[in-house]
């Protein structure tokens, strides 16, 4: 899901993922989030989820790499359709995606904490429906200073066939080629989802 690309152009991903992070005794957002490690500083700095409330929340602390793995492992093995036990996406600063398996996971954080200053997040794997792994992307813009909004919802296979059944996938920004879904029940729950994220945002951080 794209944000609106100004905010998100300025402030970066990382700003938005705190955004919905709510100081104590404010209101929380209600979106589901799988679990997300941030990186600031090529460090892993807060672990972000979605409790059994619906709220987002923050791990107390950043656990163990034991936690991690297990937590991460338990998330990919509950999912009867990833038949190659991928666990985790890693994220980079260019916008690149990387899918590692179980096995990957392990070898690359066996040296942990991750010290490499183009990672942005690491996040627990959910696999798409379908061998493609199609993933829809929704954008929120304003289209005018009078606040008029364009919402547009495109989609992308995380999967192309000649790697379809490989362990190991690398997405990179100039890789994906979008297009305009014609999914209408999608695009209709993407656009109210990204709507209600962009509102509590705008209030949580008081801009627009």
């Amino acid at each position: 899901m794209a944000m609106n690309s100004r905010l998100v152009d300025t402030f970066g991903g990382a700003w938005v993922f705190n955004s919905l992070l709510a100081p104590e005794g404010q209101i929380r957002s209600r979106i589901g989030m799988i679990d997300t490690i941030l990186y600031e500083n090529a460090q892993p700095a807060l672990w972000l989820f979605t409790n059994r409330s619906g709220e987002v929340v923050k791990k107390r602390t950043l656990a163990s790499i034991d936690a991690i793995r297990d937590r991460f492992s338990r998330l990919a093995l509950a999912q009867k359709s990833n038949v190659y036990n991928k666990m985790a996406f890693i994220r980079f600063r260019d916008n690149s995606l990387q899918i590692v398996d179980a096995h990957e996971f392990l070898d690359m954080t066996a040296s942990w904490p991750l010290n490499d200053s183009n990672i942005v997040a690491i996040q627990g794997y959910v696999q798409s429906r379908g061998n493609a792994g199609t993933v829809y992307r929704n954008t929120y813009d304003l289209a005018s200073d009078k606040g008029k909004v364009i919402t547009t919802t495109q989609s992308y296979i995380t999967l192309p066939e000649k790697e379809r059944g490989e362990n190991r996938i690398m997405l990179n920004s100039n890789e994906v080629i979008l297009q305009k879904s014609n999914a209408g029940r999608i695009n209709s729950a993407l656009d109210k989802a990204t709507e209600e994220i962009v509102r509590y945002i705008e209030a949580r951080r008081r801009t627009r």
